[in-house]
This record gives C-alpha cells, sequence and structure tokens, in this order.
C-alpha cells in the first residue's frame, strides 16, 4: 500500500529530480550546495535525528527512491542526493551528504557515488559507507545548528 506522504510527494519529486539533474549539468556542486544550505566538513559526520525525524527519513528515501522510477530519464544517486536534502530540509531533518569513491583515481575501475543519511537512516545512496571510502562529506544547515547547540 502506498502511503499518502508518497502520493502526495510523487510529482514534486519528479520535478525537483529533474531539476537537480539540471542544475548538475549547468552549474557546479558548490554552487547548489550554497544554494540548498550544504557546508563541507572535513570529516565525515552523521547528525542524530529523534524517533519522529526517522520515520519522516526513511518515508523521504522510499519517496525519492519511488520519483526516480518514474522519471523518463536516468536518474543515478547526485540527483537523488540532492532532493532528499531538499525534502529533509523542508522537514527540518538534520542530514549529511557524503561523497565516496572506489579504486584510486589513477585505476580503470574508478567509481565514484553520493548518499545521504539522517541519523541511522540512510536516505539515499544505500550502504555507501561499507563500500565506498568517504572523500567529502556535507551537512545540511539543520545538522550545523544542531552542532552548535550542542557545543554551548
Amino acid at each position: 500500500m502506498v502511503s499518502r506522504f508518497t502520493v502526495a510527494w510523487v510529482l514534486p519529486v519528479c520535478f525537483l529530480l529533474g531539476l537537480s539533474r539540471l542544475l548538475l549539468a549547468v552549474t557546479t556542486f558548490n554552487r547548489i550546495a550554497k544554494w540548498i544550505n550544504l557546508q563541507s566538513v572535513p570529516n565525515p559526520i552523521t547528525p542524530v535525528i529523534d524517533k519522529q525525524q526517522s520515520i519522516r527519513a526513511r518515508q523521504i528515501g522510499r519517496v525519492v527512491r519511488a520519483g526516480a522510477n518514474y522519471t523518463p530519464w536516468r536518474t543515478n544517486c547526485f540527483p537523488q542526493a540532492i532532493t532528499a536534502c531538499i525534502l529533509l530540509s523542508l522537514y527540518r531533518i538534520p542530514c549529511a551528504m557524503h561523497f565516496g569513491v572506489t579504486g584510486s583515481p589513477g585505476q580503470d575501475a574508478f567509481d565514484a557515488h553520493v548518499w545521504v543519511f539522517s541519523g541511522a537512516i540512510s536516505v539515499t545512496g544505500g550502504a555507501g559507507f561499507s563500500m565506498y571510502e568517504t572523500v567529502g562529506c556535507f551537512l545540511s544547515r539543520h545538522a550545523w545548528l544542531r552542532i552548535a547547540r550542542e557545543r554551548q
């Protein structure tokens, strides 16, 4: 059975997936990160979330994956991650976008992947930590705010 949340969000998510793909084609990720309030951090981190936020993060992950299946274009991990971060931000759920690679850049078998985690929830990209070496991490504005509050 499809949830009301999925029904309500699947078309807007398809639009956001297309917009994310277009933005990735015409501008740099650093600009996109600035627009959606993602900030680079030196070490990989996953923000802590509460039970209600976990439930919503799972729903967001499901609707992003469902939307990716309905787009007439190829929707890989990058537009899915951007779309997930936008939705998580709308619901004020802290998240982290992780960039990873396998192999080494000089080898032919070099592969890259992007995934989003919120708490223990893999919102998009699956269990990227187990297959990829993390080379970059961006935190959402809400994750930064939570960390700042905890440090005070």
